[in-house]
């Protein structure tokens, strides 16, 4: 059954919704639990002056490899940071300018494909001239070669460059 063009634009309006809702509840999780965690270390820094924050040793030495779990048994505990939402990135609106950071890597995407179209018309470039200057086809269950041994899609292929 063909989607109608109004029920596309009534589906793509909803995910838009719930998408700009879910960033709006992440960003006011996200500011819920940097207070939480400035008041965790408010309280911990008055207790121990020398308390430097969640985090491990900078060297752990030859401890055994962490078993499963034991991030969310140290969250548990408190003594290592709740997970925190992602900072919400919002939805380009439809006509916006393209950003700089967009412009940069659709412009070495093209590069980097017409590279590689460039050296694939190199690679065909002597059997290509040789179809073109080809006026009489004597075979057609021939094809041309180039001298690297690559054969080009042509069809057709004089008898002495076989």
């Amino acid at each position: 059954m063909k989607i109608t063009k109004a029920a596309q634009q009534a589906r793509k309006a909803t995910v838009r919704a719930q998408i700009v809702q879910r960033q709006a509840q992440n960003a006011l999780a996200k500011a819920h639990l940097t207070a939480a965690y400035q008041t965790h270390v408010d309280e911990r820094k008055a207790a121990d002056p020398n308390y430097k924050g969640y985090g491990k040793p900078r060297d752990a030495g030859n401890q055994q490899p962490n078993l499963p779990g034991y991030r969310a048994d140290g969250r548990r505990k408190g003594f290592r940071l709740p997970k925190q939402p992602k900072t919400p990135k919002s939805q380009a609106a439809k006509g916006a300018p393209r950003t700089e950071a967009h412009e940069r890597s659709q412009a070495a995407a093209l590069v980097r494909i017409d590279t590689h179209i460039q050296g694939g018309r190199a690679n065909f470039a002597y059997a290509t001239d040789q179809q073109r200057r080809t006026v009489n086809m004597p075979a057609r269950q021939v094809r041309f070669a180039s001298p690297g041994g690559t054969r080009a899609s042509f069809k057709f292929q004089l008898p002495h460059l076989s």
